[in-house]
């Protein structure tokens, strides 16, 4: 379950709508590669090597325009996003971490998508959702990723080596005391928690060979004495260093990157929080 709040429903221009919406795809395609090359490391495939079948991820977009908040609301309950009312009220410390993790964007704009029409009020969703698809070892990693997500392939090789990374941005680290670090990993370890309740609860059955699965969560987490060393060590696992690009937005909202620092600001260490997606049998 995911909530979210009337209050966050931001307004945005039609064009800013459109690069949102390409945004989130090419975002979908990238991560959807990145997973597919760590499909090896899955406890699912791991355990039973010897069968024809591997469990491989596809990280699917939902964007859809709605023309009221009411059917934009009974639309998000279908993938267990909740809204409700802040009002008055302000956030809790765990909401607000739950909300900058949040990978769904809900706005609304009065424009129009054509020349030829009246501007009208939308409320543009976008929401990403990871689904298991079991693929046939015969099947190349390439093959899979033009059949199942994506058409563009001019930066694969069409062989069963595919390699994608996930991009960190230098101005995502944050500077925080050492009692803040605590307080996110001990909101990591609860928030992981309750992921993986939420997908035993969507498990998957596949009546083709007679299994079911489900998504699972690992809390990866890496600390370092210095940016470089954090690098380095995020490289290993696939996470790239770059500055974020112009108006660019975060890719990895559901990581943390942290540069503690003492009471006279002095750094002591670096540390990244963040999740390994995993997929697992269920008899």
């Amino acid at each position: 379950m995911q909530r979210l709040y009337i209050e966050d429903i931001k307004e945005m221009s039609i064009q800013s709508v459109l690069e949102l919406n390409e945004w989130y795809k090419k975002l979908g395609e990238k991560e959807s590669c990145y997973l597919l090359d760590k499909k090896n490391f899955f406890t699912a495939n791991r355990t039973k090597q010897n069968q024809e079948y591997e469990f491989v991820f596809r990280k699917r977009l939902y964007f859809y325009p709605f023309n009221t908040l009411g059917e934009l609301t009974e639309y998000a309950t279908k993938h267990k996003c909740y809204f409700e009312y802040r009002g008055s009220n302000e956030f809790t410390k765990e909401q607000e971490k739950e909300r900058e993790m949040s990978f769904t964007t809900v706005s609304f704009c009065k424009d129009s998508f054509s020349e030829t029409h009246e501007d009208t009020l939308i409320y543009p969703f976008y929401h990403f959702e990871m689904e298991i698809i079991p693929k046939a070892k015969t099947s190349s990693d390439y093959d899979f990723f033009k059949e199942y997500i994506s058409d563009d392939t001019q930066n694969l090789a069409p062989s069963d080596e595919v390699q994608c990374v996930r991009s960190l941005f230098y101005e995502d680290i944050e500077i925080v005391t050492t009692k803040n670090a605590e307080e996110w990993q001990k909101f990591y370890d609860q928030w992981i928690q309750k992921q993986n309740a939420h997908f035993l609860d969507r498990k998957e059955y596949y009546p083709n060979i007679n299994q079911a699965v489900a998504i699972q969560y690992h809390k990866l987490e890496i600390q370092a004495f210095s940016q470089e060393e954090l690098e380095m060590e995020l490289k290993k696992v696939g996470y790239l260093f770059s500055h974020k690009p112009e108006n660019g937005w975060t890719e990895q909202r559901n990581t943390k990157l942290f540069k503690i620092v003492d009471e006279a600001s002095k750094p002591i260490s670096y540390l990244f929080l963040g999740v390994r997606e995993d997929i697992i049998e269920l008899s």
